[in-house]
Protein backbone atom coordinates (compact mmCIF):
# COMPACT_ATOMS: atom_id res chain seq x y z
CA UNK A 1 0.00 0.00 0.00
CA UNK A 2 2.81 2.40 0.68
CA UNK A 3 4.16 1.73 -2.39
CA UNK A 4 0.78 2.62 -4.43
CA UNK A 5 0.24 5.96 -2.54
CA UNK A 6 2.25 8.09 -4.75
CA UNK A 7 1.18 6.67 -7.60
CA UNK A 8 -2.66 7.33 -6.61
CA UNK A 9 -0.99 10.81 -5.20
CA UNK A 10 -0.27 11.59 -9.18
CA UNK A 11 -3.40 10.24 -10.18
CA UNK A 12 -5.01 12.25 -8.04
CA UNK A 13 -3.04 15.69 -9.10
CA UNK A 14 -3.76 14.91 -12.88
CA UNK A 15 -7.47 14.07 -12.29
CA UNK A 16 -7.16 17.84 -10.84
CA UNK A 17 -5.16 18.94 -14.11
CA UNK A 18 -7.83 17.73 -16.46
CA UNK A 19 -10.60 19.44 -14.50
CA UNK A 20 -9.25 22.21 -15.48
CA UNK A 21 -8.08 22.15 -18.72
CA UNK A 22 -10.89 20.05 -20.42
CA UNK A 23 -13.89 23.00 -20.29
CA UNK A 24 -10.73 25.70 -22.21
CA UNK A 25 -10.45 22.49 -24.82
CA UNK A 26 -14.21 22.51 -25.21
CA UNK A 27 -14.38 26.12 -25.49
CA UNK A 28 -16.05 27.24 -28.69
CA UNK A 29 -14.38 30.07 -30.18
CA UNK A 30 -16.40 33.66 -30.92
CA UNK A 31 -14.46 33.15 -34.48
CA UNK A 32 -14.69 30.64 -36.18
CA UNK A 33 -11.38 29.67 -38.22
CA UNK A 34 -13.09 27.22 -40.31
CA UNK A 35 -15.59 29.03 -42.15
CA UNK A 36 -14.24 30.67 -45.75
CA UNK A 37 -15.71 33.73 -45.18
CA UNK A 38 -16.18 36.45 -47.94
CA UNK A 39 -14.16 36.92 -50.60
CA UNK A 40 -13.99 40.22 -51.79
CA UNK A 41 -13.09 40.59 -55.34
CA UNK A 42 -11.25 44.01 -55.64
CA UNK A 43 -9.62 45.52 -52.54
CA UNK A 44 -9.12 49.36 -52.54
CA UNK A 45 -7.12 49.58 -49.64
CA UNK A 46 -9.22 51.58 -47.10
CA UNK A 47 -9.38 50.80 -43.99
CA UNK A 48 -11.75 52.22 -41.63
CA UNK A 49 -12.25 51.90 -37.06
CA UNK A 50 -15.57 53.14 -36.49
CA UNK A 51 -16.16 53.52 -32.40
CA UNK A 52 -14.56 50.27 -32.21
CA UNK A 53 -14.16 49.14 -28.06
CA UNK A 54 -12.52 45.86 -27.30
CA UNK A 55 -11.64 44.26 -23.81
CA UNK A 56 -9.81 40.52 -23.65
CA UNK A 57 -12.03 37.51 -22.98
CA UNK A 58 -9.82 36.36 -19.76
CA UNK A 59 -10.02 40.08 -18.66
CA UNK A 60 -13.30 41.70 -19.89
CA UNK A 61 -13.27 44.31 -16.67
CA UNK A 62 -10.46 46.30 -18.49
CA UNK A 63 -11.49 47.96 -21.63
CA UNK A 64 -7.77 47.82 -23.92
CA UNK A 65 -9.95 50.38 -26.89
CA UNK A 66 -12.21 52.87 -26.02
CA UNK A 67 -14.78 54.76 -29.19
CA UNK A 68 -11.79 53.83 -31.38
CA UNK A 69 -11.70 55.69 -34.42
CA UNK A 70 -9.28 55.88 -37.07
CA UNK A 71 -9.50 56.07 -41.02
CA UNK A 72 -6.47 54.83 -43.62
CA UNK A 73 -6.64 55.67 -46.92
CA UNK A 74 -5.66 54.29 -49.64
CA UNK A 75 -1.96 54.02 -50.26
CA UNK A 76 -1.60 55.91 -47.07
CA UNK A 77 1.33 55.12 -44.59
CA UNK A 78 -0.49 55.67 -41.12
CA UNK A 79 1.79 55.02 -38.05
CA UNK A 80 0.27 54.33 -34.31
CA UNK A 81 2.45 54.87 -31.38
CA UNK A 82 2.16 55.08 -27.70
CA UNK A 83 3.28 53.87 -24.09
CA UNK A 84 3.04 50.09 -23.14
CA UNK A 85 -0.67 49.34 -22.59
CA UNK A 86 -2.01 51.98 -24.78
CA UNK A 87 -3.83 49.17 -27.51
CA UNK A 88 -1.59 50.03 -30.45
CA UNK A 89 -0.95 46.24 -31.30
CA UNK A 90 -4.39 45.33 -30.06
CA UNK A 91 -6.00 47.58 -32.84
CA UNK A 92 -3.55 45.23 -35.74
CA UNK A 93 -4.78 42.53 -33.82
CA UNK A 94 -8.29 43.21 -34.25
CA UNK A 95 -7.95 43.92 -37.95
CA UNK A 96 -6.62 40.51 -38.54
CA UNK A 97 -10.25 39.32 -36.44
CA UNK A 98 -7.54 37.20 -33.90
CA UNK A 99 -10.53 38.51 -31.92
CA UNK A 100 -13.97 40.45 -32.21
CA UNK A 101 -14.98 43.60 -30.80
CA UNK A 102 -17.55 44.67 -28.39
CA UNK A 103 -18.99 47.14 -30.41
CA UNK A 104 -18.14 49.57 -33.18
CA UNK A 105 -17.68 48.72 -37.06
CA UNK A 106 -14.84 47.10 -38.58
CA UNK A 107 -3.50 41.58 -45.99
CA UNK A 108 0.36 41.28 -45.52
CA UNK A 109 1.65 41.25 -41.90
CA UNK A 110 5.41 41.94 -40.77
CA UNK A 111 5.33 41.16 -36.73
CA UNK A 112 7.89 42.48 -34.15
CA UNK A 113 9.11 38.31 -34.19
CA UNK A 114 9.89 37.02 -37.84
CA UNK A 115 8.79 33.17 -37.99
CA UNK A 116 11.28 31.17 -39.81
CA UNK A 117 10.25 27.19 -40.89
CA UNK A 118 12.56 24.38 -41.62
CA UNK A 119 12.64 24.31 -45.32
CA UNK A 120 14.90 26.27 -48.07
CA UNK A 121 14.98 30.49 -48.42
CA UNK A 122 12.61 30.20 -51.56
CA UNK A 123 10.12 27.89 -49.33
CA UNK A 124 9.84 30.09 -46.48
CA UNK A 125 9.01 33.17 -49.07
CA UNK A 126 6.70 31.14 -50.68
CA UNK A 127 4.30 30.93 -47.38
CA UNK A 128 3.22 34.24 -48.25
CA UNK A 129 1.85 32.40 -51.83
CA UNK A 130 2.02 28.85 -51.85
CA UNK A 131 1.65 29.22 -56.07
CA UNK A 132 4.36 31.81 -56.28
CA UNK A 133 6.77 31.14 -59.39
CA UNK A 134 10.85 31.30 -58.53
CA UNK A 135 10.49 34.66 -60.61
CA UNK A 136 7.97 36.18 -57.93
CA UNK A 137 10.09 34.61 -55.21
CA UNK A 138 13.00 36.61 -56.57
CA UNK A 139 10.98 39.98 -57.42
CA UNK A 140 9.76 39.62 -53.28
CA UNK A 141 13.31 39.22 -52.11
CA UNK A 142 14.49 42.68 -54.35
CA UNK A 143 11.69 44.76 -52.62
CA UNK A 144 13.15 43.54 -49.26
CA UNK A 145 16.27 44.13 -49.77
CA UNK A 146 17.24 40.20 -49.21
CA UNK A 147 17.96 39.27 -52.63
CA UNK A 148 22.16 40.25 -52.10
CA UNK A 149 22.42 38.66 -48.93
CA UNK A 150 20.34 35.46 -49.86
CA UNK A 151 22.56 34.92 -53.21
CA UNK A 152 25.67 35.03 -50.81
CA UNK A 153 24.32 31.47 -49.05
CA UNK A 154 26.03 28.80 -50.37
CA UNK A 155 22.86 27.28 -52.65
CA UNK A 156 21.22 30.70 -52.79
CA UNK A 157 17.30 30.40 -52.58
CA UNK A 158 17.70 26.62 -51.85
CA UNK A 159 19.92 27.38 -48.92
CA UNK A 160 18.13 24.67 -45.87
CA UNK A 161 17.54 26.73 -42.85
CA UNK A 162 16.69 25.24 -39.26
CA UNK A 163 13.53 26.70 -37.77
CA UNK A 164 13.84 29.63 -36.09
CA UNK A 165 16.49 30.27 -38.36
CA UNK A 166 19.40 30.34 -36.12
CA UNK A 167 21.88 30.52 -39.06
CA UNK A 168 20.43 34.02 -39.65
CA UNK A 169 20.63 37.73 -38.26
CA UNK A 170 17.53 38.99 -36.53
CA UNK A 171 17.67 41.57 -39.54
CA UNK A 172 18.26 38.65 -42.39
CA UNK A 173 15.15 37.10 -40.46
CA UNK A 174 12.81 39.88 -41.10
CA UNK A 175 13.59 40.68 -44.23
CA UNK A 176 12.58 37.89 -45.43
CA UNK A 177 9.42 37.72 -43.59
CA UNK A 178 8.85 41.52 -45.59
CA UNK A 179 9.50 39.42 -48.55
CA UNK A 180 6.85 36.61 -47.05
CA UNK A 181 4.61 39.49 -46.92
CA UNK A 182 5.50 41.08 -50.32
CA UNK A 183 5.30 38.15 -52.64
CA UNK A 184 1.35 37.68 -52.17
CA UNK A 185 0.88 41.17 -53.43
CA UNK A 186 -0.79 42.86 -50.50
CA UNK A 187 -3.13 46.27 -50.73
CA UNK A 188 -2.82 46.29 -46.74
CA UNK A 189 0.58 45.73 -45.21
CA UNK A 190 0.34 46.08 -41.46
CA UNK A 191 3.93 46.14 -39.16
CA UNK A 192 3.80 45.53 -35.78
CA UNK A 193 7.00 46.57 -34.03
CA UNK A 194 8.82 45.09 -37.21
CA UNK A 195 11.99 46.93 -36.21
CA UNK A 196 11.80 47.08 -32.28
CA UNK A 197 13.96 43.64 -31.59
CA UNK A 198 16.55 44.74 -33.99
CA UNK A 199 20.21 46.71 -33.22
CA UNK A 200 20.65 49.94 -34.88
CA UNK A 201 22.52 48.43 -37.94
CA UNK A 202 19.92 45.50 -38.82
CA UNK A 203 17.12 48.42 -37.93
CA UNK A 204 18.53 50.52 -40.44
CA UNK A 205 19.01 48.05 -43.35
CA UNK A 206 15.10 46.58 -42.49
CA UNK A 207 14.05 50.09 -42.80
CA UNK A 208 14.83 50.55 -45.96
CA UNK A 209 13.27 47.46 -47.20
CA UNK A 210 9.96 48.69 -45.35
CA UNK A 211 10.28 52.18 -46.84
CA UNK A 212 10.03 50.22 -50.65
CA UNK A 213 7.84 47.97 -49.52
CA UNK A 214 5.49 50.75 -48.28
CA UNK A 215 4.90 52.51 -51.86
CA UNK A 216 1.36 52.17 -53.20
CA UNK A 217 0.05 50.25 -50.42
CA UNK A 218 -2.36 51.33 -47.05
CA UNK A 219 0.40 50.99 -44.29
CA UNK A 220 -0.43 50.68 -40.54
CA UNK A 221 2.52 50.16 -38.63
CA UNK A 222 2.73 50.22 -34.55
CA UNK A 223 6.27 51.43 -33.32
CA UNK A 224 7.93 52.33 -30.36
CA UNK A 225 11.01 53.84 -31.91
CA UNK A 226 9.66 57.27 -33.11
CA UNK A 227 12.94 57.44 -35.23
CA UNK A 228 10.58 55.31 -37.93
CA UNK A 229 7.63 57.17 -38.45
CA UNK A 230 8.59 60.16 -38.78
CA UNK A 231 7.37 60.19 -43.06
CA UNK A 232 4.39 58.53 -42.23
CA UNK A 233 1.42 60.30 -44.14
CA UNK A 234 -0.59 60.32 -40.17
CA UNK A 235 0.54 59.52 -36.80
CA UNK A 236 -1.97 58.53 -34.47
CA UNK A 237 -1.28 58.74 -30.58
CA UNK A 238 -2.58 56.37 -28.06
CA UNK A 239 -3.23 56.62 -24.61
CA UNK A 240 -5.27 53.75 -22.04
CA UNK A 241 -7.25 53.08 -25.34
CA UNK A 242 -7.91 55.99 -26.43
CA UNK A 243 -6.29 58.32 -29.52
CA UNK A 244 -5.41 61.61 -27.99
CA UNK A 245 -3.28 62.88 -30.82
CA UNK A 246 -3.38 62.90 -34.58
CA UNK A 247 -1.04 64.58 -37.39
CA UNK A 248 1.94 64.84 -39.09
CA UNK A 249 5.63 64.47 -37.38
CA UNK A 250 5.75 68.28 -37.69
CA UNK A 251 2.02 69.39 -36.90
CA UNK A 252 2.57 67.05 -33.64
CA UNK A 253 5.85 68.67 -32.58
CA UNK A 254 4.53 72.05 -33.09
CA UNK A 255 1.91 70.88 -30.77
CA UNK A 256 3.98 70.05 -28.05
CA UNK A 257 1.59 67.81 -26.55
CA UNK A 258 2.02 63.73 -25.39
CA UNK A 259 3.75 63.09 -28.86
CA UNK A 260 6.41 65.95 -28.54
CA UNK A 261 6.74 64.69 -24.91
CA UNK A 262 7.52 60.91 -25.93
CA UNK A 263 10.47 62.29 -28.43
CA UNK A 264 11.58 64.89 -25.72
CA UNK A 265 11.88 61.39 -23.26
CA UNK A 266 13.58 59.71 -25.93
CA UNK A 267 16.26 62.58 -26.43
CA UNK A 268 16.88 62.29 -22.87
CA UNK A 269 17.08 58.12 -23.17
CA UNK A 270 19.95 59.07 -25.74
CA UNK A 271 21.67 61.76 -23.78
CA UNK A 272 21.60 58.77 -20.99
CA UNK A 273 23.21 56.19 -23.47
CA UNK A 274 20.12 54.10 -23.45
CA UNK A 275 18.39 52.21 -26.13
CA UNK A 276 15.75 54.37 -27.92
CA UNK A 277 12.89 51.87 -27.39
CA UNK A 278 10.01 52.84 -25.63
CA UNK A 279 9.15 49.50 -24.39
CA UNK A 280 9.52 46.14 -25.87
CA UNK A 281 5.81 44.84 -26.21
CA UNK A 282 2.51 45.66 -25.19
CA UNK A 283 2.49 42.61 -22.96
CA UNK A 284 5.30 44.44 -20.42
CA UNK A 285 8.57 43.13 -21.89
CA UNK A 286 11.49 45.22 -20.76
CA UNK A 287 9.30 47.05 -17.78
CA UNK A 288 12.38 48.82 -16.26
CA UNK A 289 12.87 50.60 -19.33
CA UNK A 290 8.94 51.68 -19.83
CA UNK A 291 9.29 52.87 -16.29
CA UNK A 292 12.37 55.14 -16.95
CA UNK A 293 10.82 56.95 -20.30
CA UNK A 294 7.21 57.31 -18.39
CA UNK A 295 9.03 59.11 -15.49
CA UNK A 296 10.54 61.24 -18.35
CA UNK A 297 7.68 61.69 -20.30
CA UNK A 298 6.39 62.78 -16.62
CA UNK A 299 9.21 65.12 -15.91
CA UNK A 300 8.80 66.81 -19.45
CA UNK A 301 5.31 67.55 -18.51
CA UNK A 302 5.91 69.03 -15.45
CA UNK A 303 8.99 71.17 -17.06
CA UNK A 304 6.94 72.68 -19.70
CA UNK A 305 4.27 73.23 -17.76
CA UNK A 306 6.64 75.55 -15.28
CA UNK A 307 7.72 76.99 -18.30
CA UNK A 308 6.40 78.66 -21.14
CA UNK A 309 2.75 77.35 -22.69
CA UNK A 310 2.25 74.96 -24.77
CA UNK A 311 3.31 72.07 -23.37
CA UNK A 312 -0.61 70.57 -23.18
CA UNK A 313 -0.62 67.32 -20.42
CA UNK A 314 -3.08 64.64 -22.32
Amino acid sequence: MGKALPEIEAIARALSAAEKVYPIIDRIPNVDIASDGNMLPELKGKIEFKNLSFAYPTRPTVQILKDFNLTVEPGQKVAIVGLSGSGKSTAIHLLQRFYDPASGEQLGVVAQEADIFTGTVADNIRIGSIDASDEEIEAAAILANAHEFIMKFPQGYDTWLDEGGAKLSGGQRQRIAIARALVRKPKILLLDEATSALDTRSERAVQQALDTACAGRSVIMVAHRLTTVRNADKIVVMQEGEVVETGTHDELKQAKGRYWKMLQAQNLANDDNTDTDLCKSDEGQGQSQVDMIKKKVDDCTEENNGGEAGGEDM
